[in-house]
């Protein structure tokens, strides 16, 4: 008995030290089953992810956008990323395109999204409620690929780009992007990694040569997705003709069809199995 009583409290011990290191390899701002606060702003054009009009070229084509505290969305690593956020048995999908600056609700730790308008009294609130939702009301929220993106993986170039110093701007991803590196064509064993800018555009202040160039666009779970361009050529779109497929179960949540057809069509694969 005294075995069996052993046995059983080591594999507790082994299943928790196991969650808890699967934990620690998830990518940063997962942050998924806290939670979170929220308001409603009035302002979602132009937003600090540079998507610009929400309905134009570079926008998501949806009025279900958030901007996200200071601490939660750290220097645009969260722009074009979605989440799923549950309240009184109604869910939201999400697609973050700001920064939320107001103080008291922005500047704390504690996640808080602010959501357009439009979606948080459609889904959320009446017009006759307070409009704020506390920590009291309990609504908790998920991250998850994206249900807005539509097609591969799009970069612009900035305008006003040259020779010797160009920004991308990549967009309509379903996962997260890390991070972008540069491949020269003079010099094609080398990545140059490109500064990530508070206006979400990854600039290169380089000699860019005269050789087409190649992007490399990495995801938050390392998939990479390449572009090749003959020249920096301002305010232009690109297509990447490929979209970011794979994802951690553990620290994504599952999609569940039955609440977003356009996530359910989408052909994400999942890298820890089913």
């Amino acid at each position: 008995m005294k075995i069996i009583v052993l046995l059983l409290l080591l594999s507790i011990i082994f299943f928790n030290v196991t969650i808890s290191e699967s934990h620690l390899q998830c990518p940063a701002g997962t942050w998924n089953g806290d939670v979170a606060t929220g308001t409603w702003y009035d302002t979602p054009n132009n937003g600090n992810c540079g998507y610009k009009d929400l309905f134009g070229p570079l926008g998501p084509g949806t009025d279900q956008i958030v901007a996200i505290n200071s601490h939660m969305f750290d220097g645009t690593t969260e722009c074009g990323q979605c989440y799923r956020l549950y309240l009184e048995n109604k869910t939201m999908d999400v697609i973050v395109t700001d920064k939320c600056p107001d103080a008291g609700w922005c500047d704390s730790e504690r996640p808080h999204f602010d959501i357009n308008k439009d979606a948080f009294y459609k889904i959320f609130r009446t017009p006759a409620d307070k409009g704020i939702i506390e920590i009291k009301d309990g609504m908790t929220f998920v991250k998850i690929p994206c249900p807005f993106t539509k097609g591969n993986i799009k970069v612009r170039t900035k305008e006003g780009a040259s020779q010797f110093w160009a920004s991308f701007l990549v967009f309509n991803h379903i996962i997260g992007v890390k991070g972008v590196d540069l491949v020269l064509g003079d010099t094609p064993d080398t990545r140059i990694p490109l500064e990530r800018t508070s206006y979400n555009y990854f600039a290169a202040y380089l000699n860019f040569g005269t050789k087409p160039f190649t992007l490399i666009i990495s995801s938050i779970f390392d998939q990479e997705v390449n572009i090749t361009m003959n020249s920096p050529s301002g305010d232009s779109v690109k297509d990447t003709g490929e979209q970011f497929t794979e994802y951690d179960r553990e620290c994504y949540s599952n999609i569940d069809p039955s609440l977003n057809s356009a996530a359910s069509s989408s052909t994400l694969s999942n890298t820890v199995g089913t």
